[in-house]
Parts: C-alpha cells; structure tokens; sequence
C-alpha cells in the first residue's frame, strides 16, 4: 500500500508540473481470462483502467485496477438400479477485483508502435458466489439452491506483454497478453455447499488473459515522443 501512494504521489506530480513528465496516461482495457489450473473453470470476461507517468519513451510508471470473473462448473449424477434418478450441476461464479503498482518497459520504439513488459503488484479481493441446480429425473423438475458467498484477499502480481498502435498525438490502440497470480480457490475452497455436493473442492488458479483498449494522453507532451 505504501508503494502504491508513493506511486500516486509521483503521478500527481506529473500532473501538474510536466518537467517531470512526458505525459499523463489513461486507458482503458477489455477481454478475456482463463483461470488456468482449473479444469472446470470456464473462460470469462476481465476489464482494466489505468493511469500512468510516461516519463519517456522507454518508462512508465501507473496505478490501475482490474476486475473480472468466470464460472466454475462441475456436475454429479446419481444412479439407482442402473438408471439415473438425479442429476447435480454446481455453478459458481467467481469474481476478481485488484488493484496494482506497475512499471512499463518499452523494448520496441518505431514512429507507429510500441511494444513493452509491464510487471505489476498489488493486493486482490476474490469472492465466490454458489448455487446447485438438481434435476429431479423421476419428476422431471429442476430446482436450485444458492449457498452463502466467501472472500478472501492476497497480495498480487502478475506481468504481461503489452503493444501500442498509434492513432493520433494522444490516442493509440493498445493490446496485452499476460499472466497473474490471482486464485479463486483461496474464496472457492472455503465454500459450504452443506450435505448437498459431496466432491471436495481443492482449487488452485492463476489468471490467463488477453485484453485490448484505447489509450489517450491527458496533459504533457503527446505520445508520439
């Protein structure tokens, strides 16, 4: 947390005295997430905003806070003189919220695009929200049952490869691909699912992603420098 307000101290100071600044940055990110190391767990959907200090064309330094989620999906059928008498699903949506300390390292610089590493750290909070829909096959009638949510926080980091394709002085296309310690089984594995769901949950996951968005310039010198 300390880290983060030093950072922030730096941005603000860029804001308003540019002798320390090439120029102030927001984007703004969407895409896709895989929670990798869970067989069960489906793609989902994740988004970032940001802000940075770009104090040349080799060097960021930014805050910015992400969020996202995805389904966790596995089902049981239960047979009774060799027929099916009920079919169990669990669906638990499990979301992401953090927020990051990063530093961009441009490698790539030509008069179009650039292309960086953007290692990153911070805190996330993860909360898991359950239900189980049971499909009763003698009746034909499916019902549910939604269990009370978990949370749980950590320290988080994560690094990914980042492009930019300039559009104008202060507007690029930016695109990323990376990778961040962020485990939903730290909220998952504390679930209560009571008598009703008899597989133990033993989850580990580290985030997959790719996103793109929309950078622009908001003061100082434009991006193209």
């Amino acid at each position: 947390m300390k880290s983060c307000l030093v950072a922030f101290a730096i941005i603000c100071t860029g804001l308003f005295n540019n002798s320390y600044s090439q120029s102030i940055i927001v984007s703004a990110k969407a895409g896709f997430v895989y929670p990798a190391g869970s067989l069960e767990s489906e793609i989902g959907g994740m988004g970032t905003g940001s802000i940075e200090n770009k104090f040349n064309k080799y060097l960021s330094i930014g805050l910015n806070g992400k969020f996202g989620g995805a389904d966790y999906k596995d089902d049981k059928t239960y047979i009774e003189n060799d027929k099916i008498i009920e079919e169990r699903e669990l669906d638990i949506f499990n979301s992401i919220y953090a927020i990051n300390l990063f530093s961009k390292i441009f490698f790539i610089n030509t008069e179009e695009l650039v292309v960086g590493i953007v290692p990153e750290i911070g805190y996330y909070w993860c909360d898991s929200h359950p239900t189980i829909f049971f499909t009763d096959k003698k009746i034909a009638e499916v019902t549910s049952k939604s269990y009370n949510n978990t949370y749980a926080k950590d320290i988080g980091y994560g690094l990914h490869l980042e492009g930019q394709y300039y559009l104008g002085d202060r507007t690029s296309i930016t695109a990323s691909i990376g990778w961040n310690n962020y485990d939903t089984g730290k909220s998952m594995n504390k679930l209560d699912l009571e008598n009703n769901w008899d597989k133990k949950l033993d989850e580990k996951t580290d985030f997959l992603y790719f996103e793109i968005g929309i950078c622009y310039s908001l003061f100082g010198k434009d991006l193209w420098e």
